[in-house]
């Protein structure tokens, strides 16, 4: 996970974010606004961005959900990052494996990076808690 497409850019932003968390950190048990902080803390900065949100309905059996994430847009390049101020406890998971929990210890807890590298994650991660899944027998995921 550390041999992501990192460039100049994204490290700023990701130092920017992090410094934005960490004068909200009181805001933390607030995820939504947390991000909406951090967004115009962002914006003071110079960062073309906004707060996007996400939801799906039931299916199949599935209970409804939603998630919320920091889009920056890159002047001039257009380049898209996406930025979760809780990207680690998007995955955590109750009865983890000894594998999961290794993985899991590897993420940022704060994500920014482009859909590419998101996607890396987002399948690497799935693929593990399937694994994880299957060896404690759980038919449906155990989510915290």
């Amino acid at each position: 996970m550390r041999n992501l497409n990192v460039d100049r850019f994204s490290n700023v932003l990701f130092t920017n974010a992090l410094e934005a968390m960490s004068v909200f950190r009181c805001l933390k048990s607030n995820t939504q606004i947390l991000n909406r902080n951090v967004m115009l803390f962002l914006q003071k900065l110079g960062y073309n961005n906004v707060t996007c949100k996400t939801k799906w309905r039931s299916y199949g059996g599935l209970t409804v959900g939603n998630y919320e994430f920091i889009d920056a847009v890159q002047s001039g390049s257009g380049v898209r990052y996406f930025i979760d101020v809780n990207f680690a406890g998007e995955f955590q998971i109750a009865r983890q494996t000894n594998q999961f929990r290794r993985f899991s210890q590897n993420l940022p807890v704060v994500f920014v990076g482009k859909s590419a590298d998101l996607k890396v994650i987002v399948k690497l991660m799935s693929d593990e808690i399937r694994r994880s899944m299957k060896c404690r027998e759980l038919l449906l995921p155990p989510w915290q």
